[in-house]
């Protein structure tokens, strides 16, 4: 509001003017000081003249980095290092990024698409628990583990089928790099994920979402338990939020790429006897016995990775992400695991069809994993909870079947069901806790599973149920 309101004589005749010049108006400004010394005394309300260049008060040793504005004046010392390249000021710019995703998978006969909406307010990471479940963080978080997975067909035939990717674009609000403030999104800001000739490049997602310094890293080429094998995409984002400056770092782990190596792995569940050692040789980053060979030797991999990544860039505190799909998901979970053990870093673990990953006995007592998973699906109850697993964290579970899938044939699947998306059948036949109870009959405990009996009774053979059009298996035949 103005605190003085003078004119000068001779301007009467407003409306025979053209163009006014007011002047000797003064204004109450108030001030809002970013990065001050503590120990500087500065104006809290300036008073200013309609007709002079603003100018801001000044401290010695310090440079005023931003001119005069509605929002803020900002100081640095003059020997201060060089801020990151896109660091995101959320006390002057809380609004944050919405999309809408739309996820694509490639069929035998058609493109199909399914839109899904998320927003990324990065004030979540830091304000909220991340021991309560938040949906969009979930959302965001299958998105990611939706794209990681690459599409490279060994056969020339199978080239543009079963091949999923995103098209995203902005609903709302995008964060610009050089004034921190919210902008429009042009069209050309839309972006995709697959670059032609049927291939994907799953990193442009996290590009495009802002973050920063974007490593694809494939852990493989081991000579000791070469099958225990997988993929991530990190990258970080820098923020700053109530005065502080803070990192926000994203990983993402591929589930089964459908290669031999990591199927093994799923099924090499291990155990601490000779009878396995004898077996398989030994297997040094096999660290916690109590968790299931395959996933811990690459979950453990992984750390290594992740850990060489924060040092690179100098991460040693803030918020990361975790996040997976199947067996990427198992991998994810012991990850989640080991930072919420550690500590450092605030960590948000929201994993997808989750593999049963541990005989430990704590594992509720884990609060910051989240682990989705579909009743119809086997894969989350595997290995067996007969056998002792379990999966760290929290469990949500809903039945596709009895939720969504209201037809059982494709040709007649309504709009946005997974049918209608992959053009195959929901084949939800109801045998699941059937075949978990004859993968039960084979072994007592994940010991026994390597233990030999050459007898006849040992052997299993493999007979069709009478009437049920599925197999039996029948053991000591």
């Amino acid at each position: 509001m103005p605190s003085k309101l003078k004119y000068k004589k001779g301007e009467k005749q407003i409306r025979q003017v053209a163009q006014i010049k007011i002047t000797d108006v003064s204004y109450d400004i108030i001030l809002h000081h970013v990065d001050a010394p503590n120990n500087a005394k500065l104006l809290e309300i300036m008073q200013v003249k309609a007709e002079n260049k603003v100018d801001l008060p000044k401290i010695e040793g310090y440079n005023t980095v931003s001119g005069y504005s509605l929002r803020n004046a900002e100081y640095k010392p003059l020997n201060a290092k060089k801020e990151p390249k896109s660091i995101i000021n959320l006390d002057v710019s809380p609004i944050m990024n919405k999309y809408e995703a739309t996820a694509y998978w490639k069929g035998d006969q058609n493109t199909r698409e399914n839109a899904v909406k998320f927003e990324i307010d990065y004030r979540k990471f830091f304000d909220n628990s991340n021991m309560i479940y938040n949906k969009d963080l979930a959302v965001l978080s299958s998105i990611c583990a939706f794209d990681i997975y690459s599409y490279n067909p060994e056969e020339e035939k199978e080239k543009g089928r079963d091949m999923s990717y995103l098209n995203v674009k902005s609903m709302e609000h995008a964060i610009s790099k050089k004034t921190n403030l919210p902008v429009k999104i042009s069209k050309s800001e839309q972006f995709s994920t697959y670059v032609g000739d049927n291939s994907k490049k799953p990193s442009i997602l996290l590009e495009k979402l802002g973050l920063e310094d974007i490593s694809n890293i494939k852990l493989n080429g081991y000579t000791q338990d070469p099958d225990d094998i997988t993929e991530i995409l990190i990258g970080h984002l820098k923020l700053r939020y109530k005065g502080k400056d803070r990192n926000m770092i994203v990983l993402v782990v591929r589930g089964t790429n459908g290669t031999n190596s990591e199927w093994t792995s799923n099924f090499d569940v291990g155990a601490a006897t000779t009878q396995y050692t004898s077996l398989t040789g030994s297997h040094p980053e096999w660290t916690h016995k109590a968790n299931h060979k395959g996933f811990d030797v690459t979950a453990n991999r992984v750390i290594s990775a992740v850990e060489k990544y924060l040092k690179t860039y100098s991460l040693n505190e803030g918020s990361i992400l975790i996040t997976g799909h199947s067996r990427g998901a198992a991998v994810a979970n012991l990850v989640g695991k080991y930072f919420e053990d550690k500590k450092t870093l605030k960590p948000f673990t929201y994993a997808f069809a989750t593999p049963n990953t541990t005989t430990s006995s704590n594992v509720s007592a884990y609060k910051t994993i989240f682990n989705v998973v579909d009743r119809d699906d086997m894969v989350p109850y595997m290995p067996l909870q007969k056998w002792g697993f379990k999966k760290y964290g929290r469990v949500d579970s809903i039945s596709v079947h009895q939720k969504y899938e209201s037809m059982l044939y494709v040709r007649n699947a309504p709009e946005g069901t997974f049918e209608w998306l992959i053009e195959k059948d929901y084949n939800n036949n109801g045998m699941k806790d059937k075949t978990l109870a004859l993968l039960g009959d084979i072994a007592d405990s994940r010991e026994e599973l390597y233990r030999f009996d050459k007898t006849k009774e040992g052997f299993v053979k493999v007979e069709p149920f009478p009437d049920e059009g599925s197999t039996k298996l029948v053991l000591g035949s």
